[in-house]
């Protein structure tokens, strides 16, 4: 049976989260846990847990909520977010949510056809590689104000969606399955966030990959829109 000495074999630190720690579904978890990548450098400022760890980078939580044998990973990071970098993703077990875990913190990007896509920091999409291969491959031109209109058709969808998930994480009395109600909102953001992915040797291009692979596009010299 996997268990958490995964994380500690690879060299990840993590400890358990209390009541006060966690506002989604603190006070009916099963398990809950944080999760980071610790860093030797004197010069970090980040820390992480009762032992003042320095790390690199973000931490990430893992929960195993109530009444279900599925496992959470999470981030929710953005102010007031769900920002393009936040997630939630499901798992059917505790096995594959740890390799998720892993990849998050030690995978890196992948090149698609020169295309940097940081697939490992987005759980959500584990397992669905060559699905973003083909999205990214269909890609269409866009202008920069189309892309400025895209950003304002999406923008009422996240903030509803924005409204849906402070009432969630802050429930008491969660309905049963409330993870599956959470994912389900969650993937109305994913339906309405882009990510902004880098090409190798066109700087001035950047690709938008809608974060559901629903939808790409290539915009020359753009800002990002999208970024909350």
């Amino acid at each position: 049976m996997p268990t958490l000495q995964r994380l500690t074999d690879v060299g990840l630190v993590y400890e358990g989260l209390d009541d006060k720690e966690l506002a989604i579904l603190s006070y009916h978890c099963q398990q809950k846990y944080r999760i980071a990548r610790p860093s030797q450098d004197p010069k970090i400022t980040s820390f992480f847990g009762g032992a003042r760890t320095p790390t690199i980078g973000f931490s990430i939580d893992l929960l195993l909520p109530p009444g279900t044998h599925e496992w959470v990973i999470m981030a929710h990071r953005g102010m007031p977010g769900p920002a393009v970098e936040d997630f939630y993703a499901i798992f059917p077990n505790l096995d594959q949510a740890l390799t998720a875990v892993i990849d998050f913190h030690l995978g890196s990007t992948r090149n698609i056809d020169g295309w940097q896509v940081p697939l490992h920091h987005h759980p959500e999409l584990a397992g669905r590689d060559t699905e973003a291969v083909v999205g990214i491959r269909d890609a269409q031109p866009l202008t920069k104000t189309d892309l400025q209109q895209l950003q304002t058709q999406y923008r009422t969808t996240i903030d509803e969606a924005r409204e849906i998930l402070f009432h969630l994480w802050h429930a008491r009395h969660p309905e049963p399955q409330q993870h599956r109600v959470t994912y389900a909102v969650w993937q109305r953001v994913y339906v309405a966030q882009f990510m902004r992915i880098d090409h190798q040797d066109m700087p001035e291009q950047k690709l938008y990959l809608r974060r559901d692979l629903g939808e790409a596009y290539i915009v020359v010299d753009a800002d990002d829109p999208f970024r909350v």
